[in-house]
């Protein structure tokens, strides 16, 4: 069992103990409940919290509007700001920058907005969180708008000139409710609107998207235009192909791992200590057929020599 189920517990036998909780045990209490995005068990800790006359900070108010993003609780995290100004804590640039999320979660791109005015209003410039947050907001309103991409396009050239202002801190949500591959999609997008292509990391990141998407074909085409532009190829190009093959342990997976490997071996690339290791590991997980799992381990093993290593 996960330790933000036992949290309660453990306030529980403080109680039964007489241990008086401080505010800044109520602050960790609150915190890991958060961890395992237990809504009700964060808000029953805060109303503890406020039945022994501690009234919490603006950055635990922050974290608590984060969490009502998480669950897409927007008209809670509405509430949380309607508690702080009840109880004179002023909100700061993160509290609005939570706020804006949680409605982003929801594809509430009006409330959105709003947010964003009552940021600037109030005298703080919006940073890379909040133009992360309005892209998010169009992706997740429904029905979404014909021109969405354009749209977030001219949010991320925006997001170019973006302050630094409170970058770090709890915005780790900026991106909530956007797939990978819907990310990578509008990075693909941004860098042909530029004139660029994608380097060996990104073509490697997308292949992963995909693979792991369970669309093979893609990837595999990926893979190949890659090649085909006479980009520079790395064994950890092969190495990202076969171990994203293996994915679902299916049998057009399997052919196209074996297959790989072999193709890789006979361009000279040979796996090092750690990429060997992982997909020995990756080769590892097949339940389907113990026999096709072993035809995979043989490739790794002696057609791409390496020192194996689990430690």
């Amino acid at each position: 069992m996960d330790s933000p189920f036992l949290l309660r517990d453990v306030y529980d036998d403080m109680m039964v103990d007489g241990v008086q909780p401080t505010g800044d045990i109520f602050v960790a209490l609150i915190m890991g409940t958060m961890r395992g995005a237990r809504l009700q068990d964060a808000f029953f800790f805060r109303d503890e919290m406020r039945a022994m006359g501690l009234v919490p900070e603006v950055a635990l108010y922050n974290f608590l509007i984060s969490t009502c993003g998480k669950w897409k609780n927007s008209i809670l995290a509405i509430q949380i700001v309607e508690e702080m100004k009840r109880y004179d804590v002023k909100p700061n640039g993160q509290t609005y920058v939570c706020l804006l999320n949680a409605w982003a979660a929801a594809g509430r791109l009006d409330q959105a907005l709003a947010i964003v005015h009552d940021m600037t209003a109030a005298g703080f410039e919006l940073n890379k969180f909040c133009y992360a947050g309005l892209m998010v907001a169009h992706i997740n309103k429904m029905p979404r708008a014909d021109d969405v991409a354009a749209r977030i396009i001219e949010l991320a050239e925006q997001s170019k000139g973006w302050s630094s202002l409170e970058a770090s801190g709890n915005t780790g949500n900026a991106m909530l409710g956007v797939s990978e591959e819907e990310r990578l999609k509008l990075l693909l997008e941004m860098l042909k609107k530029d004139g660029k292509t994608p380097d060996t990391f990104i073509t490697m990141q997308t292949m992963r998207c995909y693979l792991h998407a369970a669309d093979i074909n893609r990837a595999v085409q990926i893979f190949e235009d890659y090649l085909n532009e006479g980009k520079p190829s790395v064994m950890e190009l092969y190495a990202t192909l076969v171990e994203g093959a293996m994915v679902g342990h299916t049998p057009r997976g399997r052919q196209l791992a074996q297959e790989t490997l072999v193709n890789m071996t006979s361009r000279k690339f040979f796996l090092n200590n750690k990429v060997g290791s992982d997909l020995l590991l990756a080769a590892a997980g097949e339940k389907v057929s113990k026999y096709l799992s072993l035809d995979i381990f043989r490739k790794i093993v002696f057609i791409c020599p390496f020192s194996t290593s689990f430690s």
